[in-house]
């Protein structure tokens, strides 16, 4: 006869079963979501401050007329926004870096509330040169709000324009760039726009869904000069285009996320433990599933 387990017994087996797996799942996460911090550029979370969560250093002032609100962004925790009035020169400028002035690849993105999703206006990114004339290409990566739709804008290096394409700025004169508006942005809302270049693709998402793929755009992006990130309008020397309203949850990571890494830092307010020497761990709180 085989040998029965006691019931006493059977039940601690399947108690160690379950506590093992219940371990493991919530170990699998955090793994995956370890190497998150690493790839995470800068994030505004613009909690009462213009400091870059990630500990990275890529801290903003604000200049013009800019002030915090409550932010009803549906995240976790979504704390406090900026708002700004559609005035040239009102802005938050991140201290220069070469670090967010990215190339290769890149995922930028925020949630945003206009006052008004008609005029053009820009969010966030890096425009193409930090010059007083505003020359073609206008920007490096940005991204914004135009014709109640998500307006993307995006610089190549050296590449002769697709359709729909300009070309000139550079030094040879050859660089050239893309505008495009996309999906439905609706005013007095919040609404999550995002851009990801991959090198060879520049995809733009509203609220999660893709509106718009464009599959010709190979290439590094392009920069004149070393222009700073802005937030709230196109460029700190030739300011214009300025947004009307609130943004929140800033931020560009240096690789381009998937669709469901998207949604996951979309939908939750992320809080970074970034330690004395102001580096950011892999520790994240407030987090449902992982990038």
């Amino acid at each position: 006869m085989k040998k029965r387990i006691p019931l006493s017994k059977s039940y601690m087996y399947i108690s160690v079963f379950v506590v093992v797996g219940l371990s493991m799942s919530m170990l699998l996460p955090v793994l995956s979501i370890a190497q998150s911090p690493r790839n995470l550029v800068a994030y505004w979370r613009f909690n009462g401050d213009y400091k870059d969560a990630t500990g990275n250093g890529h801290d903003g002032r604000k200049k013009g007329n800019v002030k915090f609100v409550k932010s009803k962004a549906p995240v976790p925790d979504a704390g406090e926004a900026v708002q700004f009035a559609m005035q040239a020169g009102n802005a938050v400028v991140i201290r220069n870096s070469d670090d967010y002035r990215l190339t290769d690849e890149l995922s930028l993105m925020a949630w945003v509330n206009p006052d008004d999703a008609a005029p053009t206006q820009f969010c966030c990114g890096v425009p193409y040169d930090a010059g007083r004339n505003w020359d073609n290409p206008w920007v490096g990566h940005q991204i914004g709000v135009r014709g109640h739709k998500m307006a993307t804008w995006l610089t190549l290096d050296g590449k002769a324009p697709a359709p729909g394409g300009r070309q000139g700025g550079g030094p040879d004169g050859d660089d050239a760039d893309w505008e495009y508006d996309a999906g439905q942005v609706i005013a007095g809302e919040w609404n999550h726009i995002a851009f990801i270049f991959t090198g060879s693709a520049a995809i733009s998402y509203v609220n999660g869904d893709e509106v718009a793929n464009h599959k010709d755009r190979k290439g590094k992006i392009g920069f004149d000069g070393k222009p700073n990130f802005v937030i709230g309008e196109r460029s700190v020397s030739a300011p214009g285009e300025p947004f009307g309203g609130m943004i929140d949850e800033v931020a560009l990571f240096d690789v381009a996320l998937t669709r469901t890494q998207l949604r996951n830092f979309m939908n939750n307010s992320i809080q970074l433990s970034v330690t004395p020497g102001g580096k950011a761990t892999t520790t994240w709180g407030k987090i449902k599933s992982s990038l």
